[in-house]
């Protein structure tokens, strides 16, 4: 057999393969838009809110302001919930909120809690004797993929009811990342928001996670385009993306959208397409700054040399690339990460979620982010950005 006909009975099988996996009543609109189409770029929902909108910025490394406690914020959350509790973390080792999450179990709410699987078997050491009484279920072992990880970090409190709350962002439930390393928290009340959560929340449930969520009909990154009464405007996204239709093209389209700044501030960022926006529109005159993790010193993972060569090349005053992180270690010498997963467009729109801006992020993972409009909000990450930015001064040029 020549390579030509393997090639052909390869291609063939893997489209039996994916007949087979999917029902039949599915498959044609899959092939539609994954082969031969563009996907529509629309959010599955286009809501008005009769709400104002209701977001608060909580920042537990806020140099030179208060920082805020997020064991204390989510361990009040869960004692004042009255009927349901929904989880789905990444990571979680801090006693205080286990503690918590089991007295409101006593009293009678319901707690559903969705673990990541590839971190099942240090969670298990750690939930011990409270398996029995709120059982985890582990997000993540139908997927054959190293790669692959559901990296939510988001809690439902009284979902549906009054007085429901959200709270997600950038942070994992422990206690190095909330003594040593700079994160985002948000906590929401709005209605749309936590229901556009709340339908992640169930696929996960249901195994649709991952790729699988393409084996649903109604599943698009895009979840939610969300207007508020003042002009606000808030954009719920999910990864898994898929080529076109995927976080990172929005995250591309704010970029050239920047008239004035663009500021960033990231774990790692690899993507290839993200840094040459950020170089275009430096030549074009837009201040451009970015915050790294020491991580991106390392070239396979990161796109910052790229930068560093471009901005020498081209000698850009404006296009700031700043190391965070490595400034800080505790009493047995682990070093923190800089953990901040946000975009800040010309002071007033934010992009913030959960992903690291990377292959794994936008189209493997499990992940959430906003997309939010709002002069308030924008100012609260901006000051936030600038705090951390000002710690960094004496370690820029690095």
């Amino acid at each position: 057999m020549n390579k030509r006909k393997i090639k052909t009975w390869l291609i063939a099988a893997n489209f039996l393969l994916i007949a087979l996996a999917l029902p039949l009543s599915q498959f044609s609109n899959w092939f539609s838009t994954n082969i031969f189409n563009d996907p529509t770029i629309e959010p599955v929902r286009h809501l008005t809110s009769e709400e104002a909108l209701d977001l608060k910025v909580y920042d537990n490394f806020a140099h030179g302001t208060p920082a805020q406690n997020f064991q204390k914020i989510l361990i009040e959350a869960i004692d004042g919930a009255q009927r349901e509790i929904k989880i789905a973390i990444y990571a979680f080792n801090i006693e205080e909120i286990k503690e918590a999450l089991l007295r409101a179990q006593q009293r009678g709410v319901k707690i559903t809690l969705l673990y990541a699987h590839v971190n099942g078997a240090a969670f298990e050491e750690f939930w011990d004797e409270a398996r029995e009484k709120i059982p985890p279920i582990y997000i993540g072992g139908n997927i054959p993929s190293t790669n692959y990880s559901m990296h939510h970090k988001f809690m439902l409190v009284d979902p549906g009811q009054p007085g429901q709350k959200l709270y997600t962002g950038s942070w994992n439930w422990s206690y190095l990342q909330e003594d040593l390393d700079p994160n985002i928290l948000l906590e929401t009340g709005n209605a749309e928001i936590i229901e556009s959560y709340g339908r992640e929340f169930q696929r996960l449930l249901e195994n649709k996670n991952g790729f699988n969520k393409f084996r649903l009909g109604d599943f698009r990154p895009w979840s939610d385009l969300i207007d508020f009464p003042d002009g606000s405007q808030v954009e719920v996204w999910f990864s898994p993306g898929r080529e076109r239709y995927s976080i990172q093209n929005r995250i591309l389209d704010l970029i050239r959208e920047s008239e004035t700044s663009i500021d960033v501030a990231n774990t790692i960022v690899d993507s290839t397409f993200i840094g040459a926006a950020l170089v275009s529109r430096a030549l074009d005159g837009v201040r451009v700054r970015v915050i790294f993790d020491q991580l991106n010193l390392a070239p396979e993972i990161s796109i910052y040399n790229y930068l560093q060569k471009r901005k020498d090349l081209h000698g850009l005053d404006n296009l700031e690339l700043i190391i965070g992180g490595q400034a800080t270690a505790n009493s047995v010498g682990q070093y923190s990460i800089f953990h901040h997963h946000n975009l800040i467009v010309d002071e007033r729109v934010v992009l913030t979620g959960t992903a690291n801006w990377s292959f794994g992020g936008f189209f493997l993972n499990d992940e959430n982010f906003l997309v939010i409009r709002n002069a308030n909000v924008a100012a609260e990450f901006s000051k936030s950005f600038d705090n951390y930015l000002d710690y960094l001064s004496p370690l820029k040029g690095m």
